[in-house]
């Protein structure tokens, strides 16, 4: 795992940074399927998107791949910027919200 040093405040936050849950993949991924999160509870900007993207990357020694839905923060400049400078790091692959919750509900079955 590499050590990376993030320029990110931190949030206020009611759980841990980043949470990693195990469960069991939808149908069609590669497992384990992993679920990570960061509570936060300011409003989510690009720039909250990005504190994700940096804290997210250094607990991983290969690219992330980030499934996420069509948020401005995740389609901002700032983000695109982000992934530009850092494109071995992580990687983001846009669905629509239902798409993303209809996957989610299959976990829990």
């Amino acid at each position: 795992m590499r050590a990376r040093r993030t320029t990110c405040p931190t949030p206020s936050l009611t759980s841990p940074p980043v949470a990693d849950t195990q469960q069991q993949p939808p149908p069609g991924t590669t497992p384990p399927g992993r679920i990570h999160f960061m509570v936060f509870t300011e409003s989510f900007t690009a720039e909250v998107m990005c504190c994700f993207l940096e804290r997210i990357a250094g607990h991983f020694d290969h690219k992330v791949h980030l499934v996420v839905d069509g948020h401005s923060a995740h389609r901002s400049r700032k983000v695109r910027d982000w992934l530009a400078a850092h494109p071995d790091d992580a990687e983001l692959h846009f669905r629509t919200a239902r798409e993303i919750d209809d996957r989610l509900k299959c976990l829990d079955r």
